[in-house]
C-alpha cells in the first residue's frame, strides 16, 4: 500500500479517542509531510496521543494543531525534537500557559534552521513563554511568519503585558533574517490580521498580494523609534529600508502614527484606516520617496489629511500631503459662527467681542438681523488670526438657510437669553431651553 503524506482533517469534531483510533489503524503506512488538525476538539490528552505516533513522522514539515483547546505540549515536544524538517508550527487559538514556551522552543529546536512558520497566537503564555520563545527567534533564519498577540496572551495586568510585547520586540530588532519576515503580527485584532504570504489561497481574503511583504507593526514601529544608531547598526537591513514594504495598521485604536515609520525608506503603501489618529505626521511621511498609498480614513477626528480627502482615496491622501509639503501656505482665517433663537442676544455678543471696550451698545428692534450678517475679527491676543463672524437670524423663517453655513473645521458659539423661570411654570421653561439646545446640537451633528 503506498503511504500517506499528507492528511486534512480540520473541522471534523475529533476528539482524542477518534484520534487514537484513526492513527493506529493507519500503522507504519503513516509517513506523514503535512497533518492539519485544526478547529478540532483533540485537547492535551489529543496532542499526547498524537506523540506517541510522530515516529512514523520524521519526515513531518508542516503541522496544525490550531484551535484545539490544547493546555500541554507534555511529550510533543520530545516527540518533534526528533524531527529535523518541520517548516511550520500551528498552535495558535489554544490554552498553553506560562510554562509551555520552554516546550514550544523544544519543539522547534532542532528545527529552527528550517522553520518559515511559527503561529503562537491567541494563547496564554505571558511574560515567561513569550521570553522563552523571543530568546529562541535568533536560530529561526528562515522565519517568514510569526504571529503572536500580547492581549490574548495571559490575564495579567498591563504592565505584565507589556514586559510580553517589550521581550518579543528586544528579540526582533536583533532578528538575523529581518527581511526575510514578511508577516508578522502583534496586534490586537488577530481575526483581522493580513493574509501572509505562506498561506493557502482562498482562505481568506488577502489584504495584499501574496507575493508581497506585509507587516502588522504597532508596538515594531513604537520600538524602532526608540533604537539608537548603534542599535540600528545592528539591523543594515531595515535601516536601508529593506523591510517592510506594506504597513497595515488599521483598527488598531491609534491615537497616533507610531514614531519610526519613517525609518521605512522602502514602504509603497501604509494602512491606518479606522482608528483614532487626528493628525500624522505629513513632513515624515513625504519624507519616505517610496509611498504611494496611505489609507487613512475612518478617524473621526482626522485633521491633516482632511476627511473628504482620505475618502477619496490612498492615493489621493499621498498627493495631498505632497501638496501641502511642497505649495502649502498656512490658513489664518477661520469661520466664528453665532447661532441661537431669535433675539437670544448672539449680536450683543458679537459686536462686545468686537469692541475695544468688551460692551455692546442696545440693539433697536429695527436693527436685529436679518438673514446673516458677516464681519471680520482679528483679537488683540492673537494678531495673525483671522476670524470671519457669521450672526445665523434665529427667527424661524430664516432656518432653511442655516444648512449653508454649518460647515466643517469652523468654531460655533451657542447662544441663549438668561432670564428667570416664570413662577407658574417652571419645568415647561427648562425643557423648552433643552429643546432649543437640543435642536442646535443636532443640526451641528447633521451638518458638521
Amino acid at each position: 500500500a503506498r503511504s500517506v503524506a499528507a492528511l486534512d482533517l480540520k473541522h471534523c469534531a475529533l476528539e482524542a479517542g477518534d484520534l487514537q483510533l484513526m492513527l493506529s489503524g493507519m500503522g507504519t503506512q503513516l509517513a506523514l509531510t503535512s497533518l492539519d488538525l485544526s478547529n478540532n476538539a483533540l485537547g492535551s490528552e489529543g496532542a499526547l496521543v498524537l506523540a506517541g505516533h510522530l515516529d512514523l513522522c520524521a519526515r513531518l514539515r508542516t503541522l496544525d494543531l490550531s484551535n484545539n483547546a490544547v493546555g500541554s505540549l507534555e511529550h510533543l515536544d520530545a516527540a518533534l525534537q526528533a524531527n529535523h524538517n518541520l517548516t511550520a508550527l500551528r498552535i495558535q487559538g489554544n490554552e498553553l500557559g506560562p510554562q509551555e514556551g520552554r516546550r514550544v522552543v523544544a519543539c522547534i529546536s532542532n528545527s529552527s534552521s528550517c522553520l518559515a512558520e511559527l503561529l503562537v497566537s491567541q494563547n496564554k503564555l505571558g511574560h515567561a513563554g513569550v521570553t522563552a520563545i523571543a530568546a529562541c527567534l535568533t536560530c529561526c533564519t528562515r522565519l517568514a511568519a510569526l504571529t503572536f498577540d500580547t492581549e490574548g496572551a495571559s490575564h495579567d495586568d498591563a504592565a505584565t503585558l507589556a514586559e510580553c510585547r517589550a521581550a518579543m520586540l528586544q528579540a526582533l530588532v536583533r532578528f538575523p533574517a529581518l527581511t526575510r519576515l514578511n508577516a508578522l503580527s502583534l496586534g490586537a485584532h488577530p481575526r483581522s490580521w493580513p493574509r501572509y504570504a505562506g498561506q493557502r489561497r482562498g482562505a481568506s481574503k488577502p489584504w495584499v498580494s501574496a507575493n508581497w511583504s506585509t507587516c502588522d507593526m504597532v508596538a515594531l514601529g513604537r520600538r524602532l523609534s526608540q533604537l539608537s544608531s548603534a542599535e540600528l547598526e545592528q539591523v543594515p537591513d531595515l535601516k536601508a529600508g529593506g523591510w517592510p514594504v506594506k504597513l497595515n495598521l488599521s483598527s488598531c485604536a491609534l491615537t497616533e502614527l507610531p514614531a519610526g515609520v519613517q525609518l521605512l525608506t522602502q514602504l509603497t503603501e501604509l494602512n491606518v484606516s479606522d482608528n483614532k489618529i487626528r493628525r500624522l505626521p505629513i513632513t515624515e511621511l513625504c519624507a519616505i520617496p517610496s509611498l504611494v498609498r496611505l489609507a487613512c480614513a475612518g478617524n473621526g477626528a482626522l485633521v491633516s489629511p482632511p476627511p473628504e480627502v482620505a475618502r477619496q482615496g490612498p492615493e489621493q491622501s499621498v498627493l495631498f500631503l505632497q501638496q501641502v509639503v511642497q505649495q502649502g501656505q498656512q490658513n489664518t482665517t477661520i469661520s466664528f459662527v453665532a447661532i441661537g433663537d431669535g433675539e437670544s442676544g448672539k449680536t450683543s455678543v458679537i459686536n462686545a467681542l468686537l469692541s475695544d471696550e468688551d460692551v455692546s451698545a442696545p440693539i433697536h428692534e429695527d436693527a436685529r438681523t436679518v438673514g446673516i450678517q458677516i464681519q471680520t475679527w482679528q483679537p488683540r491676543i492673537a494678531a495673525k488670526l483671522s476670524l470671519q463672524v457669521l450672526d445665523l437670524a434665529g427667527q424661524a423663517v430664516y432656518s432653511i438657510g442655516h444648512q449653508f453655513f454649518l460647515v466643517r473645521r469652523a468654531v460655533y458659539m451657542l447662544v441663549w437669553r438668561v432670564v428667570d423661570l416664570p413662577p407658574w411654570s417652571p419645568t415647561s421653561g427648562m425643557r423648552a431651553l433643552k429643546r432649543m439646545i437640543l435642536h442646535w446640537m443636532d443640526s451641528l451633528q447633521l451638518r458638521v
